[in-house]
């Protein structure tokens, strides 16, 4: 009897090996399936999926440096832009005067200089306005920055090298090489910033 009720029991089929697998492959998706949900938008939040910003925080951008019209916070920009063109020429005139290295356009004004009898600054401004000339096949527009930058550079940097005397020591020229260097920079984001427009050798 125990013979036949074992046999009458039915018995439940155990899957096999390869069902038992695709059947976890069914409950858990892959990294691969889980990389392409979070692509799609599957894998998101709640939050996310509302179009709130993520957790990770984002660099504020920077303020751009186009043209602002000149009615615009005169009181400030106006000041900001003369000083920082007139430190911007004066550095120029101590990186002369130091004789340990100058920009590229200051080599070409001092080139100019020794085979003509025009001054420093008087070759800077004419120079500038002959690159000016080069804008028009380009429909590039001169501002007051641009000419501002022609005259003020032009006349702070001859007012420096009439003011700062020649043939310095080492000593005594090594710091002020420095400092011009960081003066030069500072100057070039003082009326940069002021945004009347662009110099025009950088327009």
């Amino acid at each position: 009897m125990r013979r036949l009720a074992c046999l009458s029991t039915p018995s439940t089929p155990q899957p096999s090996g390869t069902d038992g697998q695709a059947g976890k492959h069914e409950q858990q998706p892959t990294e691969v399936e889980q990389t392409i949900a979070k692509v799609n938008g599957q894998g998101l939040g709640e939050d996310e999926r509302d179009g709130s910003p993520s957790a990770s925080p984002t660099r504020p951008s920077l303020p751009p440096l186009t043209y602002v019209r000149l009615g615009e916070r005169p009181l400030r920009r106006f000041p900001q832009l003369f000083v920082g063109l007139a430190l911007y020429g004066f550095s120029l005139s101590v990186m002369v005067r130091t004789c340990l290295g100058v920009n590229p356009w200051s080599v070409l004004y001092e080139g100019l200089e020794r085979h003509t009898p025009l001054s420093f600054g008087m070759i800077s401004a004419l120079l500038g306005v002959f690159v000016l000339l080069l804008w028009i096949p380009l429909a590039q527009k001169p501002t007051l920055g641009t000419f501002a930058n022609i005259i003020v550079v032009g006349f702070s940097s001859d007012l420096g090298l009439s003011l700062i005397p020649q043939h310095l020591g080492l000593p005594a020229r090594v710091v002020p090489a420095v400092g011009c260097v960081v003066l030069n920079g500072l100057s070039i984001a003082v009326y940069v910033g002021a945004r009347f427009g662009p110099a025009p050798a950088t327009g």
